[in-house]
């Protein structure tokens, strides 16, 4: 058995809270959701009330912003793993995610798999970047 794995979800869709919970308990219950934020306010309070060792971040959430807030969580949280997940984004904003993560892992829209994959690297101090490939109507 792996070593349980603690995460904070910070994401403003319920829907999306409830889909990462159900994957992990089904497969990899070695990863817990120990705390679930829908807002920046709310995550503060999570962040100061339940340890955990990765945060999983919506890069686009109420209350904030991921640039202003990144610095911020990573300063009060130094030994906090940030996973930032987005699925929209524009090139000055993933330019500066990427600077404000600064060798912490990010990534972009994708499967289930690559999720757990990218958790259990992160745990394990690597880097993990995906980037989301833009849907065609077109067939290569």
């Amino acid at each position: 058995m792996e070593n349980l794995i603690r995460v904070i979800h910070a994401d403003d869709h319920a829907i999306v809270r409830n889909g990462f919970r159900s994957v992990f308990e089904t497969d990899a219950p070695y990863i817990q959701i120990v705390g679930e934020a829908s807002n920046y306010e709310q995550l503060y309070s999570v962040l100061v009330e339940t340890p955990a060792d990765i945060l999983l971040l919506d890069g686009v959430m109420p209350g904030g912003t991921t640039s202003d807030d990144l610095p911020i969580i990573r300063n009060l949280y130094p030994n906090l793993k940030i996973l930032l997940l987005w699925m929209f984004a524009n090139e000055n904003s993933l330019t500066k995610w990427i600077h404000l993560l600064d060798g912490q892992l990010t990534i972009g829209c994708t499967n289930k798999e690559d999720i757990i994959y990218a958790i259990g690297e992160l745990m394990k101090g690597e880097k993990y970047f995906v980037l989301p490939i833009p849907r065609s109507s077109k067939k290569i």
